[in-house]
């Protein structure tokens, strides 16, 4: 059980490395060919116009074989970071995924447990007047198995923020989870 948790902290560890290499040398240019990173992504600073936090749910495809996947994530103004839950024939497995915000442009990481920790370098497109969040991802080297894929998630609720006026009127009229 150890060993788990451990793994799991390296996995994270390794991905928030590689989404922290994407903000470059300090010259103001992200480090070339770290991570492939959606057009006109800038990363910086607060959220754009959306309040990610909540559920998604809908389908994750690699190597031509699509299943159901749900989607848990906070948001905290451009971080937003949670699991990954992908069903299988007889189970679930559950995936730690980042990303940063640049107004419904994201970029950031998913780290698969594929014969061992598997970093997906992957970016999106969340639409505010769809609720659905669109992506890509490919497998970083050394991830021996994996191929290119995306998925195609429907936000379903946002989640209760602790205060009041933590509520932000963009949530577009999604329920509470």
């Amino acid at each position: 059980m150890r060993s788990v948790f451990l793994r799991k902290v390296v996995g994270i560890a390794v991905g928030l490395a590689l989404l922290s290499a994407c903000a470059g040398s300090g010259s103001g240019a992200p480090a070339p060919g770290v991570a492939p990173q959606a057009d006109g992504f800038a990363g910086n600073g607060e959220a754009g116009a959306s309040n990610l936090s909540g559920q998604y749910k809908g389908t994750f495809s690699e190597n031509e074989r699509l299943r159901e996947a749900t989607l848990d994530v906070a948001q905290y103004h451009a971080a937003i970071g949670g699991k990954l839950t992908l069903q299988f024939a007889r189970f679930s497995k559950a995936e730690d995924a980042v990303w940063t915000l640049s107004g419904s442009k994201l970029a950031g990481t998913i780290i698969i447990a594929a014969g061992g920790w598997c970093v997906l370098a992957t970016t999106a497109t969340y639409d505010p007047t769809t609720h659905v969040l669109i992506g890509k991802f490919s497998p970083t080297p050394g991830c021996s198995g994996l191929t290119n894929g995306g998925y195609n998630l429907r936000h379903k609720c946002v989640y209760k923020p602790a205060r009041s006026q933590d509520v932000r009127p963009d949530a577009g009229g999604l329920r509470m989870c």
